[in-house]
């Protein structure tokens, strides 16, 4: 309750009183003062027990302001606490922190020397190389002389074989072609049985290059997706060679033709990817 309500209940308990002791003075000249007495003591006990139930709220209101301001101070008293304690953690840091940067610093002065030592040791290790590489290449010199006749003898051998061998590369790549001729020769004469292509056709197709823009296998043997058709003259039944920087990939022949694009199946297939070149002629 605030100050002002309590200055106002004690005026009403004076006021009250006086009034009380005014009725008494009365009671000489009116026979109706015993009425008007009881009103009067009835409103001032009533006062009385506002005024007492008021008090009893205050006393409370000023216990709990009490207990609130105690437990204020007691989370004061604990913060601070806490911030001592902090305080003096942050001290033991900064000694310990001290103490790491002094130990670094004589760590630092022991790499030192011992970087030092190093580097004499390693210049030291060279010297000892460079005298035992001349010393060996002395030996070595002398040594020379006397292996000059086999390493000639030897390098004669090696060539010998190595020429023997170039020979039968060469009789076994020599075969690998004939067979390869074969291999194609049977696959031309089955395109021009399977398309009815006229051989002069196929023989006077001009260089058409072009480039492998898809790909796929789910129909077998394969098929490509070519950036060429109408518009460079393709037709059904041509074949492209595929390659990519030089390495010879494989075989298509055109199966279906459109304006700028054509599809054709593949016929031999050495690891055909998208993105390879291809022409008509590789020559």
């Amino acid at each position: 309750m605030k100050p002002v309500g309590i200055v106002f209940i004690v005026l009403n308990l004076i006021l009250a009183a006086a009034f009380l002791g005014y009725t008494s003075h009365a009671h000489d000249v009116n026979k109706g003062w015993k009425d008007a007495h009881d009103t009067l003591q009835q409103e001032f006990e009533a006062e009385k027990a506002r005024s007492a139930n008021e008090a009893s709220e205050l006393r409370t209101e000023v216990a709990t302001a009490e207990e609130t301001s105690d437990k204020f101070r007691e989370e004061r008293d604990s913060a601070r606490s806490l911030l001592d304690a902090a305080n003096v953690e942050l001290a033991d840091l900064r000694d310990d922190n001290d103490e790491l940067r002094s130990q670094v610093a004589g760590i630092n002065s022991t790499l030192d020397s011992f970087r030092t030592d190093i580097e004499t040791a390693n210049n030291l290790r060279i010297e000892a190389q460079e005298a035992r590489v001349a010393a060996e290449e002395e030996r070595d010199a002398a040594k020379d002389t006397a292996a000059a006749a086999v390493t000639a003898q030897r390098n004669a051998e090696d060539e010998q074989r190595r020429l023997e061998q170039s020979l039968a590369n060469l009789d076994l790549r020599h075969s690998e072609l004939m067979a390869a001729r074969d291999a194609l020769q049977v696959q031309h004469d089955m395109l021009i049985a399977l398309t009815g292509t006229d051989p002069a056709d196929i023989s006077s197709v001009p260089p058409i290059p072009a480039t492998v823009v898809d790909l796929s296998h789910d129909i077998n043997p394969g098929l490509v997706v070519l950036n060429v058709g109408k518009n460079r003259d393709v037709k059904r039944g041509m074949t492209f060679q595929i390659y990519r920087d030089g390495t010879y990939k494989g075989e298509v022949r055109v199966d279906n033709v459109d304006e700028t694009m054509c599809s054709a199946l593949i016929v031999l297939d050495n690891g055909i990817t998208q993105g390879d070149s291809a022409n008509t002629r590789l020559y």
